[in-house]
C-alpha cells in the first residue's frame, strides 16, 4: 500500500477458482473518519460477487450503485462484467465522497466519464476506453431531487444512459434510522426501472451485502410495507465465504451477508 498523508492506495486481486482468469483493482482511501472515504468488508464481498458472475449476469444493463463511498464494486463491474453503463452515486451533500472515485476511475484508466456531481470538474470529461460510460451523481436517501429523476429518465440512446435495472448497494444499512430512507429509494428506482422498460422480460433487482450489527434490526417490515420482496445469497455461492477476499484481509471475522431485492409481484 502506497501512502501520501492520508492519501492510500489499495490493490484488490480478483482470482478465479482456477486462478487462470484474475483481475486486479487499485482504489483511492482516504484514512479520516468518514464512512465513504473507504473500503468496507461489505464492498469487497459484493465486488466478489460481481467478479463471480461476470461472464452473465450483468452484460447489457444499466447499474447503478447507491452510498458507493469509493465505489469498488462499481470500479470491479465496469473492468470486467461489460455493463451498457455505470451511475455511482453517493450523498449529494458531501462532496468528497466522489473525490476517491474520481481517483479510481483514474488509476484503472477508465473513462467516457459523465460527471454531473461537480459542475466546476466539467460535466462531461471524456477519455478514451473500451469501458461503457461512468455517472457521477449525487443521491441522498430518501431525497431524490428532480434533476436526478430527469437524468435517469432520458432514453437510452448514444448519448445518453438507460434507466438503471441492476441496484447495487453494500453496507447501506449500517444505521437504523437511515433503513426506511434506503428502501424507499430502492423501491422507487427498481419500480421506476420496471416502469420505463414495460416490455423487457428482466426484472430490476437491488443487490446489497450487509454487515449484521444487532441482533434486534430487521428491515422485514419495511420491505412488506414498501412492497418489496427479498432472496438471500450464500456467500458459498460465489466463493465470499473466506476472511481474506481479493488479497485484502477482508472481511475477516465480520459477518457479512447478501440478500437480492425486487418489487412483488402484483
Amino acid at each position: 500500500m502506497e501512502s501520501t498523508s492520508l492519501q492510500t492506495k489499495k490493490t484488490f486481486k480478483f482470482t478465479n477458482s482456477s486462478g487462470k482468469d484474475s483481475l486486479e483493482v487499485t482504489i483511492s482511501e482516504t484514512m479520516e473518519p468518514h464512512y465513504s472515504q473507504y473500503v468496507w468488508p461489505c464492498s469487497v464481498v459484493l465486488a466478489q460477487y460481481i467478479w463471480h458472475h461476470s461472464k452473465s449476469l450483468f452484460k447489457g444493463k444499466h447499474l447503478l450503485e447507491i452510498g458507493a463511498g469509493t465505489a469498488l464494486p462499481s470500479i470491479v463491474a465496469t473492468m470486467c462484467a461489460s455493463p451498457d453503463s455505470v451511475t455511482i452515486t453517493d450523498n449529494e451533500f458531501f462532496p468528497k465522497c466522489f473525490e476517491n472515485c474520481r481517483k479510481s476511475i483514474f488509476y484503472n484508466n477508465l473513462g467516457n466519464i459523465c460527471d454531473h456531481f461537480n459542475k466546476h470538474n466539467g460535466s462531461n470529461v471524456k477519455r478514451t476506453s473500451k469501458n461503457c460510460p461512468i455517472h457521477l451523481m449525487g443521491l441522498t436517501w430518501g431525497q431524490v431531487s428532480p434533476h436526478f429523476v430527469k437524468l435517469l429518465q432520458k432514453k437510452n440512446t448514444k448519448d445518453h444512459h438507460a434507466f438503471p435495472n441492476v441496484i447495487l448497494g453494500s453496507d447501506c444499512f449500517y444505521d437504523e434510522t437511515l433503513f426506511e430512507d434506503v428502501i424507499s429509494t430502492i423501491y422507487y428506482l427498481l419500480k421506476s426501472s420496471a416502469d420505463f422498460e414495460q416490455q423487457s422480460s428482466f426484472k430490476p433487482v437491488f443487490l446489497c451485502t450487509y454487515q449484521t450489527r444487532s441482533a434486534d434490526w430487521s428491515i422485514s417490515a419495511l420491505l412488506h410495507k414498501w412492497k418489496l420482496e427479498y432472496e438471500d445469497i450464500p456467500l458459498s455461492d460465489f466463493a465470499a465465504d473466506e476472511s481474506d477476499i481479493a488479497d485484502s484481509g477482508m472481511p475477516g471475522n465480520h459477518k457479512i451477508e447478501m440478500m437480492k431485492i425486487s418489487l412483488k409481484d402484483k
